[in-house]
């Protein structure tokens, strides 16, 4: 037969394992977030990059440029915006 003393040491050790688990559970899932958040971040950088052409400063375009820009932008806030328009 086991002893109280051996029982108590056993419910210890058995604690300290389930709280470690627990710790390193929690630990694992924080870092899975960050590492999804960077990565979710990252990646819609890039797409946003792809799909925005960089456009010249205001004060360089011709004024014809800047008329076309104005209606463009004016019409496409008009109604609802497409993917394509954005």
């Amino acid at each position: 037969m086991l002893s109280v003393v051996a029982l108590a040491v056993l419910a210890v050790v058995a604690a300290t394992a389930v709280a470690g688990l627990v710790v390193v559970s929690f630990g694992l899932a924080v870092i899975g977030g960050v590492g999804l958040g960077v990565l979710a971040v990252s990646t819609w950088h890039r797409w946003r990059s792809v799909d925005a052409p960089v456009l010249p400063p205001v004060s360089e375009l011709s004024t014809d440029l800047l008329g076309r820009e104005w209606l463009r932008t004016s019409s496409a806030l008009l109604g609802p915006l497409a993917p394509a328009t954005r």
